[in-house]
């Protein structure tokens, strides 16, 4: 793989490098995908289902002989996969046969669905009539109302760095001294 240019592959890239070797028989096939972070390869078996796996290429490029027990460990594991795929189909099977026998049958959850259908009605008839009533006026004393304009705005000064009620009064507005007339007495002579 070291001369097929996995090595010098950009972040983004993407390269199918096809079939690579042969294990037990099987081909062993390599692809790099650009992923989330990094540039993944991606290593699997064409003929067995569920065979792959993902790696980033560091971890691809730097793996040697584990890698390589990676894969026999993928072809060791190909009885359980054809297992669990059996399973898998008689499942499949058996959700077939399932529906196809309830094909043209009421719905088996009909009550709840209309019980359903009539709390969402009541539901939306509530809310409605809650949309036709006028809303209430807030409950703010008319004396602490002021109307928002362009004026009120501008003059506005917000009471920053002291609460009212909490004992303290607020800063008085910083005003710098008047410098002296004469030069400090450190600075230089001309």
């Amino acid at each position: 793989m070291g001369d097929s240019g996995l090595k010098w592959l950009p972040r983004y890239g993407h390269k199918n490098f096809g079939i690579i070797g042969r294990i037990s028989g099987f081909d062993i096939h390599v692809e790099a995908r650009s992923g989330l972070a990094a540039l993944d390869v991606t290593v699997s078996l064409p003929e067995v289902p569920r065979s792959g796996f993902t790696m980033p290429k560091e971890s691809f490029l730097e793996a040697g002989l584990g890698l390589v027990q990676r894969i026999e460990n993928r072809v060791s594991g190909i009885p359980a996969l054809l297992d669990q795929a059996r399973e898998d189909l008689g499942e499949a099977e058996q959700t077939v046969a399932d529906t196809q026998q309830r094909l043209g049958q009421p719905f088996r959850h009909a009550q709840a669905l209309a019980d359903a259908e009539e709390d969402l009605a009541r539901v939306e008839s509530q809310l409605a009539a809650m949309q036709d009533e006028p809303a209430p006026e807030p409950a703010v004393p008319e004396s602490e109302r002021i109307e928002l304009t362009i004026e009120a705005v501008r003059a506005y000064e917000p009471n920053l760095g002291s609460r009212e009620g909490a004992g303290r009064e607020p800063a008085a507005p910083f005003v710098p001294a008047t410098p002296p007339d004469a030069p400090p007495s450190n600075a230089p002579r001309l």
